[in-house]
């Protein structure tokens, strides 16, 4: 349910974007460095709160020269473009506190290779924060076109005109919640449920 969500908001979360979880490399880590970047360019406020295990953390992703390769190449990025006080990482928090820094949930996996469907901006949405997802096949069966978006560009536009409006930002936030709540509700997923089982 929703209620479990932590609901503290601040002013400082219309500038803080979030990424649960940035491994393996498909999970589009890169492609929330270069938003960020983009963010910056026009006002500095801006952060990314990475949360979840890193990728040093993990022995498989350790192994993997491919993925070790990514990973490098995004540590240098952060450095290359001064973004090391602008990348925060949280580390595991518990889901009713996980959301608390963040004003938009994001979700950039690999549209090539799409990974299940994406649960970080729905629970986003439950805590207060707005669901932001890169296009991919199928994408449009889970969450409606307020939640989709082509490419970084796009989300940089959107981040950037909510965030110097609280009202778009919470009739945008509204919206999707409402979307959330009469898709997803406990009661609607078993009545789809049982007419899927008859």
């Amino acid at each position: 349910e929703a209620n479990i969500y932590c609901q503290k908001r601040n002013k400082e979360i219309f500038y803080n974007i979030g990424l649960v979880g940035i491994v393996p490399k498909l999970k589009g880590f890169m492609k929330g460095l270069e938003l960020l970047k983009i963010l910056k360019k026009e006002d500095g406020k801006f952060k990314l709160y990475i949360m979840g295990k890193l990728p040093e953390e993990i022995e498989w992703i350790k192994n993997n020269p491919e993925e070790n390769e990514y990973f490098k190449r995004c540590d240098d990025f952060i450095k290359d473009n001064d973004l090391e006080d602008s990348v925060i990482y949280g580390g595991f928090v518990e889901r009713e506190n996980l959301y608390n820094d963040m004003g938009y949930v994001l979700s950039l996996s690999d549209n090539e290779k799409p990974e299940s469907f994406h649960l970080a901006p729905a629970e986003g949405v439950c805590s207060g924060s707005i669901g932001m997802l890169l296009n991919w096949p199928g994408v449009e069966y889970i969450y409606s076109k307020d939640f989709i978006f082509e490419n970084i560009e796009e989300m940089s536009k959107f981040i950037l005109n909510v965030s110097n409006n609280e009202s778009l930002f919470n009739e945008i936030l509204k919206k999707q919640k409402d979307y959330i709540i009469s898709n997803y509700n406990i009661d609607s997923f078993m009545e789809k449920l049982l007419v899927y089982l008859k």
